[in-house]
């Protein structure tokens, strides 16, 4: 071989590790900053204030007996973006994303047990029974 081919060579590879470098220093960058504001978000008061929105609008759904109300709960509440990263990031196999994912919907769908449990219902009617009991 030619000096100079193999000179070409090495200078070639060297440019593509150093591109393969800064390209490996972007990602963890933009990891940590998802780190961060995944955190603000999570903590943040929107998340927390659109969940209890949505509590109370599928209480009074149930209440009143109203398939609108609740699905319009379902629509208001922020665990729909979630559950979403979740099937994504299984679906990539980012572990990390999978830990972002179930953290949030664990703090998402907590205060709603909660919320169960200090005030129950006791109204059950039909469109609450007929999914579990088969009736038609």
């Amino acid at each position: 071989m030619d000096l100079t081919k193999i000179i070409a060579f090495l200078k070639q590879e060297w440019n593509q590790f150093n591109y393969l470098r800064a390209a490996n220093e972007e990602k963890l960058r933009s990891e940590d900053d998802l780190a961060k504001s995944f955190f603000k978000e999570i903590l943040g008061a929107n998340f927390f204030i659109l969940l209890v929105l949505a509590t109370a609008i599928a209480t009074f759904g149930l209440l009143s007996n109203s398939a609108a109300t609740i699905i319009g709960a379902m629509i208001i509440a922020p665990l729909m973006v979630p559950i979403m990263s979740l099937a994504f990031s299984l679906v990539m196999l980012d572990f990390r994303l999978v830990s972002y994912s179930l953290v949030k919907l664990v703090l998402g769908v907590k205060p709603v047990h909660l919320k169960i449990r200090v005030f129950p219902i006791d109204i059950i009617d039909y469109e609450v029974a007929a999914p579990s009991t088969g009736y038609k």
